[in-house]
């Protein structure tokens, strides 16, 4: 069972980084795409050939969602996203190493020494201009949790109607957002290298993205402990 699952994983993840090539404008990213591709499709076949019944199925939709965030949040951001299972993989194949023979075991070795060298050398090479502001993404999001949160607390109180807690949340959200963006702008003016303008714009967006999925729940009449 166990080389099932790795034959499976490693297959998704060539799929994964063959979409994104395919998609990828940029000729030196997607240069590095498909070496990430090949390197995934090679680690599948190792695992289908010891696995002997291999035949993985993928959802469409898990792959859509990843070009989602690919497009929301960039292609670094996305990568590290799925390479943060990297490091149960590498414990998990070094689990199985000493159970195979002297060939396979030393395959193994050198697929175990690409999935280390991933993040550290390829991805680490893409350079984007969202992951500088990756402070003002979270800062966003986490004030928008905290600010709703509190938002939502206060109205559910007062109130058993959802819809009231939602556009309350809306209302409040969206002129915290201008706030948390003017205070990104001030705070960018005095950081090198990053655009006063770009920082209070991701981090407004953001702000505003978190309000909206913590209110749609609401606003949707959801019963209130579900929402």
């Amino acid at each position: 069972m166990k080389l099932l699952g790795f034959c499976a994983a490693e297959y998704r993840d060539y799929l994964v980084y063959k979409l994104l090539a395919e998609r990828e404008k940029e000729d030196r990213v997607r240069r590095v795409l498909e070496k990430l591709a090949g390197d995934e499709l090679a680690h599948y076949r190792f695992w289908s050939r010891l696995a002997g019944n291999c035949k993985p199925r993928t959802s469409k939709l898990w792959l859509w969602s990843i070009l989602i965030v690919r497009r929301l949040l960039g292609l670094t951001f996305t990568l590290k996203l799925l390479e943060r299972g990297e490091l149960n993989t590498i414990k998990a194949y070094r689990e199985v190493l000493d159970q195979l023979p002297p060939e396979d075991r030393s395959v193994l070795e050198k697929i175990i020494r690409d999935e280390e060298e991933h993040e550290r050398k390829i991805i680490g090479s893409i350079d984007e201009r969202l992951v500088s502001y990756l402070g003002f993404i979270a800062l966003g999001l986490s004030d928008a949790i905290v600010e709703l949160m509190g938002v939502y607390t206060g109205f559910l109180g007062a109130t058993s109607k959802a819809v009231i807690a939602g556009v309350a949340g809306l209302i409040v959200g969206v002129s915290a957002a201008v706030s948390m963006a003017s205070a990104a702008y001030v705070q960018a003016k005095h950081e090198i290298g990053k655009s006063p303008k770009f920082s209070a714009l991701i981090t407004g967006l953001t702000y505003i993205a978190a309000v909206a999925a913590l209110s749609t729940p609401y606003l949707l009449q959801l019963p209130v402990v579900v929402a």
